[in-house]
This record gives C-alpha cells, structure tokens and sequence, in this order.
C-alpha cells in the first residue's frame, strides 16, 4: 500500500519541473546528463530521507530505487551509468534488512543510526559501507 502511494505521487508528478525522467535532446552533453542524473538523485534522496517519517523505511528505499531505475541516463557517459547503476543496486541489496524494522519510523539517517545498533540490524554498517562505496565512485565518474 505504502509503495503504491509513493509511486504514484512519482508518477502523478509531485517532482513536475525537475528533470527526473526527462530524455535528454539530441544536442545534450554527457555533463549535462551527469547533473541531470545528479539533479534527479538530490531531489528523489530528500524525499527518501523524510518518507520513513510515516511510512515503512524499506518501502521508502524501495521507491527511491525504483524511481532512480526510471531516470532516463541517455547521453551519459558509460561509467557513470554503470556506477550509478552499482549505486542503485547496494541500495536494493539492504531492502531485506530495513524490511525487518518495518514498524521504525523516523527520518532515514536517524534509523539508519538506530537500527544499525539493534541486534537484528547488526548488518547494515555493511551495507552503507556499499552505499557510500559506489557513491563515491558514481561521484568519481560524474567527473570523468
């Protein structure tokens, strides 16, 4: 239900002037793609990170991922698309764990701290560790 809600106020344009899935025109340049994508991904990440606020933070991160793989990376450079695309997956990769803390609710980097120190979220250091990790390399490549 939650990510149902959440797609669709993607779809139904509550991002309307920000070039999430606009295509880029024939004359883009692959910098403009890379800040387009990087665009996209600032304002998408700050509706992630208040989602949890009232909703379950796995579907947050569910929808933020789904929302990424709709960007549309034509005109980018290949090794941003493809460590953009290792990005999404590390996000994708902690969804069975936050799924585990659906009740959590709070904004993201605060569960993140709070879950991180339960029992039964002993793993997610590791998977921010991945987070961070192919971040910094889709940060590497939109400089390439």
């Amino acid at each position: 239900m939650y990510r149902a809600s959440l797609l669709t106020l993607f779809a139904a344009g509550l991002f309307a002037g920000y070039p999430i899935c606009a295509a880029a025109g024939p004359d883009a340049t692959a910098d403009a793609c890379v800040q387009r994508v990087l665009t996209a991904d600032d304002v998408l990440g700050r509706s992630r990170n208040h989602t949890p606020e009232s909703a379950p933070i796995h579907e947050a991160v569910r929808a933020y991922t789904d929302a990424l793989e709709a960007i549309d990376f034509a005109g980018c450079p290949t090794a941003f698309v493809e460590a953009y695309r290792a990005h999404v997956a590390a996000w994708r990769a902690s969804l069975p764990l936050l799924r585990r803390h659906a009740a959590r609710r709070g904004e993201m980097h605060e569960l993140f701290k709070a879950i991180g120190t339960d029992p039964a979220g002993v793993d997610l250091p590791a998977y921010e560790a991945v987070i961070w990790k192919t971040w910094a390399e889709v940060e590497r490549a939109a400089q390439d």
